[in-house]
């Protein structure tokens, strides 16, 4: 199954506000105890469509995710996920079961997640995918392929997850996009492409940018023999056969930005002072090596106390 999605598309929501729709009162206090745990979020908690309404209707603009029973006393067929879609609002599900025509439809209409709430670990995967969603958003991902609808496609799913967007139309354009834009942690790129195609342009992007600095997905169709290894021989971290299922899509997006997370932390902890957080030896020498190269090479001028550009 191609999994399909609406053509419009919006930008991940500010706030602070996760809304929690559920009429049971101990599922809602699990939920709601530990996702006001969380760091900056607050949880509002409410039990029917009606008090649903009424709270968008007044502070729908500090909301940035739904967490959502299906089967509510005066909704009982899950008319709250399209009320509070009409918002702009991403929203994971909470549901008793799980089968094949379900998923379609959470797939279909864009759901940003679903979780088996009958499982002793559904509150814990929910207060997760919250926490995610709310990081996310400091995440920049740049979509490169030449067709429109499909970085329609791809930046659609992206901002249900939280994730922001940038998007380019082939190689030569992606590479612009990406020296104008440090934030990009992420670079999802189709392979086959007029001017530059995806491997031409993974392979620019690594003489400046390391695996472990910027993660890049690469995209083909599976009828093209030969690419994923290319890709991957080119620099890209991970690959996707076209048309992809849109939970493994979002599964290689989250494993490749932890891991680029992991990187950085351990980085992080190994040149500086766990006390003072200042940075330590080790941090001198290895950027001191680098400023020397870059002085030999005559890009920058060396003097006591002070590293000036020639």
């Amino acid at each position: 199954m191609t999994d399909t999605a609406p053509s419009s598309s919006v930008e991940p929501r500010s706030g602070d506000t996760v809304l929690l729709v559920e009429d049971s009162r101990s599922i809602a206090c699990l939920l709601s105890a530990q996702l006001n745990a969380l760091d900056g979020l607050v949880c509002r908690h409410v039990e029917t469509l009606a008090d649903t309404r009424r709270l968008l209707n007044t502070g729908a603009d500090r909301i940035f995710v739904a967490v959502l029973d299906l089967n509510l006393p005066d909704a009982p067929d899950g008319e709250v996920v399209e009320l509070v879609q009409a918002y702009g609002i991403p929203v994971i599900i909470l549901t008793g079961s799980v089968d094949d025509q379900r998923r379609k439809y959470f797939l279909q209409h864009q759901v940003a997640d679903y979780v088996n709430k009958s499982q002793l670990a559904g509150v814990g995967i929910v207060v997760g995918l919250v926490e995610r969603m709310h990081v996310n958003r400091d995440n920049a991902v740049l979509v490169v392929d030449d067709s429109a609808s499909q970085r329609a496609y791809v930046c659609s799913l992206l901002h249900s997850h939280g994730y922001r967007t940038l998007e380019a139309g082939d190689g030569e354009e992606g590479l612009e996009t990406l020296a104008a834009n440090a934030n990009i942690s992420l670079v999802i790129t189709d392979y086959n492409m007029p001017r530059m195609d995806g491997l031409s342009m993974v392979q620019e992007i690594r003489r400046t940018r390391h695996r472990d600095e910027l993660g890049i997905i690469g995209l083909s169709g599976a009828e093209e023999k030969g690419v994923l290894a290319q890709s991957l021989k080119s620099g890209a971290n991970d690959f996707l056969n076209k048309p992809f299922e849109t939970e493994e899509l979002y599964c290689r997006i989250d494993q490749n930005l932890d891991m680029l997370r992991y990187v950085r932390e351990a980085r992080d902890a190994a040149n500086r002072d766990f006390l003072t957080r200042l940075y330590n030896r080790r941090y001198f020498f290895e950027h001191a090596i680098g400023l020397h190269a870059r002085a030999r090479r005559g890009e920058i001028r060396l003097m006591a106390g002070h590293v000036r550009p020639k």
